[in-house]
């Protein structure tokens, strides 16, 4: 096979070359898209080869509002409430000290700093993911662990009247 990294896929094409890296199969000469850079994913509109040439593009994530973990694997996703995504693989907390980790094709928040706690609780994939961020306690509760998941009530004999951020 002839591999091309954003090559015309066809002698006849003048307009810009195409996104990605495209490969001819030599048994019939079509080209197919073989795979996306970062930050975009791969859009094929048919399953059947015979016209995936004209079928197939690398779409970009957009900035700011998707991330992609694998472009030649996964779909572009909505960033999660508490991150500042950046179209690709790379992103920005908006806590700071929260840790999120690409889990698959999402990023999963795993835990929060002390006086937050990791929301939604419990499960999360793709139906749920960009729900993630890092909540405040609320009054009465606290999270005085260096990493939370989930606030407590305060101990007994004591009150906290502010949310954690107050």
């Amino acid at each position: 096979t002839n591999t091309r990294s954003g090559c015309d896929w066809s002698a006849n094409v003048t307009a810009t070359q195409p996104v990605g890296t495209w490969e001819q199969d030599t048994s019939n000469g079509v080209w197919g898209l073989r795979d996306c850079p970062a930050g975009y994913e791969m859009i094929s509109l048919y399953s059947k080869p015979e016209a995936q040439a004209k079928a197939q593009r690398c779409q970009k994530c957009v900035d700011g509002l998707q991330y992609i973990i694998n472009a030649s694997a996964d779909k572009c996703q909505q960033c999660p409430a508490g991150l500042k995504c950046h179209g690709d693989a790379t992103f920005e907390a908006l806590v700071a000290h929260s840790t999120w980790m690409p889990v698959n094709a999402i990023i999963r928040l795993e835990s929060c700093p002390s006086g937050y706690y990791v929301y939604p609780n419990g499960p999360v994939d793709a139906s749920n993911a960009a729900l993630q961020k890092c909540a405040p306690c609320g009054k009465g509760e606290e999270c005085t662990n260096s990493t939370c998941v989930t606030c407590s009530v305060c101990s007994p004999g004591f009150y906290k009247a502010a949310v954690s951020t107050e």
